[in-house]
């Protein structure tokens, strides 16, 4: 059988949790890290204050070597644009050790359109 797209993150989401984006904030200033796992020229258009940038394509590669990821037992909320490539990033991320990820729901672009706050960039890898 052939898979695409969706099939992956249809796989997945039974093995992540999820969050929705009215909850992020809270997290946030509880101490959790945002995680975007957009391409770093989307991260450069806007993205939630104080998120750091790992793109999804190199997460297994570079998201051990990330300050803010150091800590496996912290809690990260892992965002994209949509939400697809966030759950298949916050399903990696718990087969990588990082037992505390999970995946807001809908993504930046249901974020903007609620006018929640964004800024732009800082932390590129």
């Amino acid at each position: 059988m052939t898979m695409t797209g969706p099939d992956f993150i249809k796989e997945v989401l039974p093995h992540i949790s999820v969050i929705d984006r009215h909850e992020v904030l809270d997290h946030a200033a509880n101490g959790a890290i945002l995680l975007d796992v957009r391409e770093p020229h989307e991260y450069a258009s806007g993205h939630l204050p104080g998120a750091v940038n790992v793109s999804r394509g190199v997460l297994e590669f570079l998201a051990p070597m990330q300050p803010a990821l150091s800590n496996k037992e912290a809690k990260i909320v892992v965002y994209c644009r949509t939400g697809g490539r966030a759950a298949l990033a916050t399903h990696t991320l718990r087969r990588m050790g990082y037992a505390n990820a999970v995946s807001m729901v809908g993504g930046i672009e249901d974020w903007m359109k609620e006018n929640r706050p964004t800024q732009k960039p800082a932390n590129v890898c």
